[in-house]
């Protein structure tokens, strides 16, 4: 009777997981600034909907090899009737940052979505295009409730522990959906 019990609760509680999500996360904007252009050749950002699901892209070319760098992630929430919400700030090497697994969930899922959107893979090799396409934010990986409201991130790459050589702004919201 309790394997039974305990199978019944597992299934309970996988079907909650992949349960119809009751929101959206749009990304409405990424701007991109280049600070180093020694370093950079390019790095652009798009981005575009399809069905409802907003998507990212990006291009990077590097004028010479980077073997080691830096980033700092944050990201900020607002709910539509109360304060902003760090939710995180964190500096990291950029490297062990795909392959590490972290405490939250949210880095954990950014993470994810490095690996399987994008071609990047260090060292980073000079006049290699790498590329960021079809980067979008699947709700399924998210909790079943996320309140309504407006998020921003940033992104800064820096090549050495003080240098910012790019940053990345990004803006959306997380809306309801029937």
């Amino acid at each position: 009777m309790k394997t039974w019990f305990w199978i019944g609760a597992i299934v309970y509680l996988d079907s909650l997981s992949y349960a119809h999500r009751n929101f959206g996360i749009i990304i409405d904007e990424v701007s991109v600034k280049v600070f180093n252009t020694v370093l950079l050749k390019q790095f652009d950002c798009q981005t575009y909907a399809i069905n409802n699901r907003s998507y990212v892209d990006c291009q990077i070319l590097l004028n010479r090899t980077i073997e080691k760098f830096n980033v700092r992630i944050s990201l900020d929430f607002s709910k539509s009737n109360g304060p902003d919400m760090k939710l995180y700030d964190v500096h990291l090497e950029a490297c062990s940052f795909v392959t590490t697994l972290h405490q939250t969930k949210v880095l954990n899922t950014f993470s994810k979505y490095i690996k399987e959107y994008s071609n990047l893979e260090c060292p980073l090799k000079a006049n290699f295009p790498y590329k960021l396409e079809k980067y979008n934010l699947n709700e399924q990986d998210f909790p079943s409730f996320v309140p309504i409201g407006s998020f921003r991130s940033l992104i800064q790459f820096y090549v050495n522990q003080s240098d910012v050589a790019a940053r990345v702004k990004s803006r959306g919201r997380v809306v309801p959906r029937h």
